[in-house]
């Protein structure tokens, strides 16, 4: 999906990472704080305001940036759970997709930035 606007696309990267926290919140507790938090402060980073041609890409790096450490920690997380908790992975798995997700699209929309 490209983004036409930067509200759009914010609006659209918010909406994935909201749906990210939802999944969040039912990790085990020892990766749970700190994946809620990052996507947390990921997407009030993304909502403070919708930003100008010169601040976006700027945006965009620190969103991305934090977007790798969430998703760094949940790799982790996946490879730490015993045996015993592999039904855990699931919600591991959405929060991970929806990293991935939501970096594609800011990926896609720097690239376009730089095409145009």
């Amino acid at each position: 999906m490209t983004m036409n606007t930067t509200g759009q696309l914010i609006t659209h990267v918010t909406s994935l990472l909201t749906e990210g926290v939802s999944y969040a919140q039912t990790l085990p507790g020892g990766f749970r704080t700190s994946i809620l938090t990052g996507l947390e402060r990921t997407r009030s980073l993304l909502g403070v305001s919708t930003p100008n041609a010169k601040s976006a890409p700027l945006l965009y790096a620190a969103a991305s940036r934090q977007l790798r450490e969430v998703e760094q920690q949940v790799s982790q997380a996946i490879e730490a759970l015993p045996d015993n908790q592999r039904g855990e992975l699931t919600p591991l798995f959405q929060v991970q997709a929806i990293c991935r997700l939501s970096l594609n699209e800011l990926a896609l929309r720097r690239l376009h930035r730089l095409n145009a």
